[in-house]
């Protein structure tokens, strides 16, 4: 059973985060150049579809925590869906982690070199 925060939060990755998405897979790695991630996601190429994968599997687990609540699966069922999406979460989580932090070196790398430090 989920509380109603739960409920909400996980509402919210559906019904908004899952469509916002799958819109961004499908549309590409086009990044916006004007934002403060422009940088990371032009030093991180990959960054764009190892995020959008990852927050797929993040809405997948929210799927089946719902349809578990709302008894279109058993709640067995509803762990054994979640045990299966767990390996490419963690997988997704540690890539997401090493690709910002790639990034991340990056762009210091750049700026530093930029301003003329040898460092």
């Amino acid at each position: 059973m989920l509380s109603p925060f739960e409920l909400v939060i996980y509402g919210f990755w559906v019904l908004v985060l899952l469509p916002i998405t799958v819109v961004s897979l499908f549309a590409g790695p086009k990044q916006a150049e004007k934002t403060v991630f422009a940088d990371y996601y032009k030093a991180q190429p990959l960054l764009s579809l190892v995020g959008g994968l990852f927050l797929l599997t993040l809405c997948a687990r929210a799927i089946a925590k719902l349809a578990a609540h709302f008894g279109a699966v058993s709640p067995q069922r509803a762990a054994e869906i979640i045990d299966w999406i767990n390996a490419p979460f963690l997988v997704l989580l540690l890539a997401v982690i090493v690709l910002w932090s790639w990034a991340a070196l990056k762009v210091r790398r750049a700026r530093r070199a930029a301003k003329g430090d040898p460092t």
